[in-house]
């Protein structure tokens, strides 16, 4: 006689793309010598009958696990499961799908013991043939812990798993889903936990782990809100070891004392007693170490105690006094402001409730007094009632962030938004000098322009309104110098005639445009114009070296009436500035420093600083020097104004605007620290309130109606003394060959020892690490220099392309890219098909944040839709036109969203700027040139060849 039973055979292996059900009915019929196993489809009504005394809220449950019901589950969620993708390209259709089954297993958890499980696992080294065996679900749920490991040098995730506090690798459980299995046990995973595993399941570690600080603010920063990593030493540490500031928390115990807390701050991390060494915590996913100083937190304790007796007894890391006591011969008067007197914060004031609230309205006063050069004295006055506030105190509670004041009879009085929207920003920027608050006048134009004057306008009605027209009106304001050769679009018309408005208050400007929008055209339409009015004077134009030669190219083009000299290189003229006919000197910064003799002290009309961000550091040689340069006019350049903290802004502010806002440290703790540790709005919206008028910033995006759809630009480069050595030396030995080889076989015979002698002083352009068979030491190469620090700059966070003739030198820019944890995708003639288009459809998707790909010109030049990038550089521009514009027309194309800009990178003095030169003498055979070299070669004649290797 057989035994029957019936239990829940188990499918781990289901899943969304299957059907069927997780669960079947199994009828297990035991015999005397064997077992038989029947399976039917899950249905309830069946189940009643064999387990009747099963609870009915158990069926219930059950019958969402029905073939039906799953069915139609999964018909809800086909369209998503084919179409929706999340920010990681996960399949929100299947994820959605297991957290509703997931949701079923939680409702079945309590109801575990009261059923029988079996699953089917597969036979070892078979796939098709499985046994039966028992299995459980665990009622635990596990928990997930991470360490931080690094493999191959890149950082990634060790996983385990927490059952009942005991830790066990991932290695331990096969996943299926949301279920964990370790031998014939399932674990049910939380809901967050099995999206976050989905999460890492799709994470590029390539891209991810390479870079420690992406993996941090992408990946651990995110996670260690909801888990604790262990971070295993691999993640820089910062130690925080500064001195201690002191700060006293005010609040109330019992509604009956008043209780008086210090409080021991570090760079802005803020910590209570007791005192301990070392504190290790986390702040916007970077881990810091901070190291508290005993004898100071010692010593501002006792300094507390010392404030009242009763304190003396007191020992629990802070201090209490009844409501009585702390009144009592205006204790807590004498306290506060003596607190405000020796620069220890006190914050809490606005929670306190049994001190009485002052209800008078504070009555505020604020009159010019006089102008005194760039600086303007105001007469200010607070009062409530008939008591007037200190300055120094008031300015004091206004810098530590407070809006509390402590009057003479223990009375709070509150500045309320609109008296901190009106005053604050003077208060906290203004010094007291004999009784007047002492302010810069463009801090005052500031103001004057983003809102109603504080007091007496010190901007003319005349120049207001000019400023208006230009805010409000298209219509021109200026006429465009007549020296000026050129038609500028709507926005350079606007970016001049805004040079041309500060100029008149006696303002420097930044003009803080996109890369390519064209700040050389309108700084040369507003240098032309100054010199038009004032023809002897001279201007100074101070860049990176690679630039000096495009501002002499770029003002022979639009403005050739203008005198201009390169003052650079070792040949360099030092009696310059004494020449009466030159009107604009252009120098590099590195020349700048080397003969500051020759520039201090002499009168300059204006100053210009390209690629401004040299000068963010003040503490650098060439910061102090251009500080003390004189000009009349300063102006500022630089697509990045900021390229890495908000402190950035602060010393090229300064050296246009001075004293607009205030010392260094005043900067720094008003608001870069505020902005970039707290991303504080506040502090956000007063600093582009004080800087707006005086920094003009458009982007491509904003002008782009404005814009051509393709904009092409050269971009000059001079090679350092090493490579130039070396490509002097192969210029000398080509030009002997080819003219021996002329003479012996005529042009025709010579065309490829001409080809190839073009392409190895080509080669030495790029870098002499190209010329494989040349015996040279050299590994200097100036266009990889200014690549890489163009894509950590001004283009960093924008898609680019990279065209090299030369795969060779694609991997060393490649190499450059990786050494700079710069991400990167390489595509050469080598590049299978597939891998083509897996390469392009990664880069196009607009959640890929790899920011460059490198293309050889002749594989990627056809064929390959790039519109995710909206810049190109042609690292080794040929003479054939057709190739370039297709290699540029990869991102230029239908379907692009974006402004185009192009740059040919161009060694100065070599024989790439002879193709260009020759290009523009041959212009017809430029435009008729095919795609093969020798055609550019068949029609150079003798003479063309002696100009190219002159």
């Amino acid at each position: 006689m057989s035994q029957i039973s019936t239990v829940l055979l188990f499918d781990p292996r289901f899943h969304f793309g299957r059907s069927g059900s997780m669960f079947q009915l199994l009828r297990i019929s035991k015999m005397k010598d064997t077992v038989k196993y029947d399976t039917e489809e899950l249905n309830i009504r069946q189940l009643k009958k064999y387990l009747p005394k099963l609870p009915q809220e158990l069926f219930h449950i059950l019958a969402q696990f029905e073939p039906g019901h799953l069915s139609q589950l999964k018909a809800g969620m086909k369209e998503m499961a084919a179409l929706s993708r999340n920010e990681q390209g996960q399949d929100l259709g299947r994820i959605n799908f297991h957290k509703k089954l997931q949701d079923y297993f939680r409702q079945l958890r309590p109801f575990f013991k009261l059923l029988s499980f079996y699953h089917q696992l597969p036979l070892p080294g078979e796939k098709n043939r499985f046994r039966m065996q028992l299995c459980r679900f665990s009622e635990l749920i596990p928990e997930l812990s991470f360490k931080v490991v690094k493999e191959d040098d890149l950082l990634t995730l060790e996983v385990e798993f927490l059952l009942n506090g005991s830790p066990f690798p991932i290695e331990e459980f096969e996943q299926f889903q949301f279920l964990l299995r370790s031998k014939g046990e399932y674990f049910t995973l939380r809901v967050q936990d099995f999206l976050f595993l989905e999460k890492l399941k799709s994470i590029d570690w390539q891209v991810l782990g390479a870079d420690p600080q992406v993996f941090v603010e992408q990946l651990l920063a995110p996670m260690e809100e909801d888990y604790k990593v262990d971070r295993n030493g691999l993640i820089e540490q910062n130690l925080v070891e500064v001195p201690m500031e002191a700060r006293v928390l005010l609040s109330e115990i019992s509604g009956a004392h008043l209780m008086l807390t210090p409080q021991f701050e570090y760079d802005g991390f803020v910590f209570e007693a007791p005192w301990v060494d070392t504190v290790k915590t986390n702040r916007l996913g970077r881990e810091y170490l901070v190291r508290r100083n005993r004898e100071t937190e010692a010593a501002f304790e006792d300094a507390l105690r010392q404030l009242h007796p009763n304190f003396e007894r007191q020992i629990n890391g802070y201090f209490y006094l009844s409501f009585s006591e702390a009144e009592k011969k205006n204790w807590f008067l004498k306290t506060f402001r003596h607190l405000l007197d020796t620069d220890v914060k006190v914050i809490g004031m606005d929670l306190l409730k049994h001190f009485r609230y002052c209800t008078d309205l504070p009555e505020t006063t604020l009159e010019l007094s006089k102008e005194e050069g760039p600086w303007m004295h105001l007469k200010f006055s607070l009062r409530f009632g008939k008591e007037e506030v200190p300055f120094n105190e008031l300015q004091k509670v206004i810098r530590d962030g407070q809006q509390a004041l402590l009057l003479k009879d223990n009375r709070i009085a509150l500045l309320e938004e609109d008296w901190m929207k009106k005053y604050a920003l003077v208060v906290r920027h203004a010094v007291l000098e004999k009784k007047q608050l002492k302010l810069s006048k463009v801090f005052a134009y500031a103001l004057e322009q983003s809102e109603e004057p504080l007091f007496n306008p010190i901007l003319k009605e005349e120049w207001k309104a000019r400023w208006t027209h230009w805010q409000l009106q298209e219509n021109p304001l200026y006429e465009l110098p007549s020296v000026l050769q050129a038609k500028l679009r709507i926005y350079q018309q606007k970016g001049f005639e805004w040079m041309k408005l500060l100029r008149e208050i006696g303002a420097g400007m930044f003009l803080a445009d996109d890369m390519g929008l064209g700040k050389t055209l309108q700084t040369i339409c507003y240098l032309s114009d100054l010199l038009l009015e004032q023809p002897a004077r001279k201007v100074l134009i101070a860049c990176p070296a690679s630039l000096i030669y495009n501002w002499e190219s770029e003002f022979g083009k639009f403005s050739p009436r203008i005198r201009v000299k390169v003052y650079h290189g070792a040949d360099r003229d030092k009696t310059l500035l004494q020449q009466p006919e030159v009107q604009v000197v252009v120098t590099s910064y590195g020349t700048l420093r080397y003969d500051e003799e020759t520039f201090l002290g002499f009168p300059f009309l204006a100053i210009v600083l390209d690629e401004s961000q040299a000068i963010k550091n003040p503490d650098s040689q060439t910061t102090r020097l251009v500080h003390q340069l004189r000009a009349d006019t300063r102006l500022l350049l630089s697509g990045t104004p900021v390229m890495n903290n908000t402190f950035d802004l602060y010393s090229q502010m300064q050296f246009i605007l001075p004293g607009l806002l205030g010392n260094r440290e005043f900067f720094r703790r008003e608001y870069a620290e505020p902005i970039d540790r707290y991303s504080n709005q506040q502090k956000m919206a007063e600093l582009k309130k004080i800087t707006a008028p005086f920094i003009l910033r458009r982007t491509k995006d904003q002008v782009a109606t404005d814009l051509p759809p393709k904009t092409e630009i050269t971009w000059w480069c001079r090679m350092g003394e090493e490579q130039q050595e070396v490509y002097n030396q192969l210029k000398t030995s080509v030009k002997s060959e080819l003219k021996q080889a002329i003479k012996d076989q005529g042009m025709d015979g010579a065309k490829l020892k001409v080809l190839q002698g073009i392409m190895r002083l080509r080669q030495a352009c790029n870098s002499p690490l190209l010329l494989k068979d040349e015996t040279v030491s050299c590994t200097d190469s100036v266009k990889l220099e200014e690549l890489v620090e163009e894509l950590q700059g001004n283009l960093r966070g924008q898609k680019v392309l990279v065209f090299s003739q030369f795969t060779s030198m694609l991997d060393l820019i490649a190499r450059s890219l990786r050494a700079q944890k710069i991400p990167y995708f390489l595509l050469t003639g080598a590049t299978p098909p597939q891998e083509r288009a897996r390469l392009v459809e990664q880069f196009n998707h607009p959640e890929n944040e790899t920011p460059v790909f490198l293309l050889s010109l002749k594989a990627g030049n056809a064929g390959l839709n790039l519109t995710a990038a909206g810049y190109v550089f042609l690292f080794d521009p040929w003479w054939n036109s057709a190739v370039e514009q297709q290699a540029i027309d990869r991102t230029h194309r239908i379907g692009q969203s974006k402004n185009v800009f192009a740059y040919k990178m161009v060694c100065k003095n070599t024989i790439e700027e002879k193709i260009i030169q020759l290009q523009e003498r041959k212009k017809q055979l430029a435009a008729e040139l095919i795609a093969e070299e020798s055609g550019f070669v068949k029609a150079l004649t003798e003479d063309d060849i002696e100009f190219l290797f002159e």
